[in-house]
């Protein structure tokens, strides 16, 4: 009797761990699974799911497979979803929805997400609903709502561009400001590729992976562009960028710089940013320009910089010295200096160079070159974001700055805040192209795991 007993809570004993680990499994296991890549407009019930978001929402994120996708979601939470207590309630939810397609949004004031989980995760979702930090769970026609809207959307909200363009997750841009740079609504498609050339060219023990954005909106079709064939990017640059129209940023800095950009800069150009003068009392980008230029638009801008310095009223004040000339590989630079201003200029094929610092130039000149792309863009970009990043903090909070050059500061913060909402990344590349009635933003980060 006793032995038969015994039996009973040896097989009981065993059933209940085998449970424990089929549990754990069901658990865990899709976690660590790799996502897929999916197809937007074959995935109906995404779409579904989609207008559960509240009519104010400013972004829905729609992922066909929740738990593996969220590993790789992670670090961007932040730039899309504010509340911490947020994340960490989509964290936990995202152990228990596994393999179940989930989309969330981002509101002014929250945020809130709807699954479509089988049965028995619907039953997990509700019993464990009361744990979960800063969520109030709901269930409807087999939904499993997290913060509910009282004002769902009353049509569909999926723009049509990303059809045919598969993604790990799409995020839908509805409105607010920052990222992307486009008209609303927008799209994006982000995947994610794991990167051995590139942990190899790192060094031994590094790994990385790379994320990839596509971003496609409505164009207004004013906007102006130029050929990014056969143009390339400093690699060097902590920030190089070739635009058809300057952006604020950019013109901000007149008041950091002796000329007004903005003069220059009109038909389009290169900017390249190598770091930050702080000897003086304000401090100064230490940047090379370069804007597309014949030998007639070259004289034009060789002889601005002659009224800028040695006949001009800067040159009378600062007494500027005779041109001095050296060779960079094969092109010739030309320097100008006097009390606390240094000029350099050159021509290199259709470009013309300049910059108001000994060595910005000189960085631009010995560069290994990027290519910009290809058709014709708004904008080209390459950055440094891991290397940005303290420069960019030291300059919004320079109180000089912030006096003399308020603008500048201003758009520098808001730079600071865009990186930020980025994760780690080694290098950054994105570009806007135009379509047929579509303009595209294609961006690349290389992440360090």
């Amino acid at each position: 009797m006793l032995a038969d007993f015994l039996r009973m809570w040896r097989l009981l004993l065993i059933l209940l761990a085998l449970a424990s680990i089929l549990l754990v499994g069901w658990i865990v296991v899709p976690m660590f699974s790799e996502a897929t890549p999916f197809a937007l407009e074959s995935e109906p019930e995404l779409q579904r799911l989609a207008l559960r978001a509240p009519a104010d929402a400013h972004a829905i994120v729609l992922v066909r497979s929740f738990g593996p996708a969220w590993r790789r979601l992670d670090p961007l939470a932040g730039s899309l979803i504010e509340s911490e207590g947020g994340r960490e309630a989509l964290g936990a939810a995202a152990w228990l929805l596994g393999p179940s397609p989930v989309a969330f949004w981002t509101t002014p004031e929250g945020w809130g997400a709807a699954a479509a989980p089988d049965p028995l995760r619907a039953l997990v979702m509700r019993l464990a609903g009361p744990f979960l930090p800063g969520a109030v769970i709901a269930q409807e026609d087999g939904i499993v709502l997290l913060n509910p809207a009282a004002d769902s959307m009353a049509a569909a909200v999926v723009p049509p561009w990303a059809d045919g363009l598969p993604a790990h997750a799409f995020v839908v841009h509805l409105g607010g400001g920052g990222y992307p740079p486009l008209s609303r609504p927008a799209i994006s498609a982000i995947t994610f590729d794991d990167s051995s050339s590139t942990a190899e060219a790192n060094g031994p023990g590094s790994s990385s992976e790379r994320l990839r954005l596509v971003t496609r909106a409505r164009s207004d079709g004013d906007s102006r562009t130029i050929p990014l064939d056969g143009k390339s990017l400093p690699a060097n640059a902590l920030l190089a960028i070739r635009f058809a129209e300057p952006p604020e940023a950019l013109l901000a800095i007149d008041r950091a710089v002796p000329i007004r950009l903005a003069d220059f800069l009109a038909d389009g150009g290169l900017a390249a940013l190598y770091g930050i003068d702080t000897s003086g009392i304000v401090p100064r980008p230490r940047m090379a320009f370069g804007l597309p230029a014949d030998d007639a638009r070259a004289a034009e801008l060789l002889a601005a910089i002659d009224r800028l310095t040695i006949r001009g009223t800067v040159g009378f004040l600062l007494g500027m010295q005779p041109d001095r000339t050296r060779l960079v590989g094969e092109v010739e630079v030309t320097r100008r200096e006097g009390i606390g201003l240094t000029v350099e200029f050159a021509r290199r094929g259709g470009e013309f160079l300049f910059a108001f610092d000994s060595s910005s130039l000189e960085q631009l000149l010995i560069a290994d070159p990027i290519p910009a792309g290809e058709g014709s863009g708004r904008w080209s970009l390459r950055a440094s974001p891991d290397e940005l990043r303290p420069v960019l903090h030291e300059l919004g909070r320079n109180e000089a700055l912030r006096l003399f050059a308020r603008e500048f500061s201003n758009e520098v913060r808001e730079l600071e805040r865009g990186m930020a909402a980025l994760p780690a990344a080694r290098e950054l590349r994105a570009r806007v192209v135009e379509g047929e009635g579509v303009a595209e933003l294609s961006a690349e980060a290389e992440l360090a795991k």
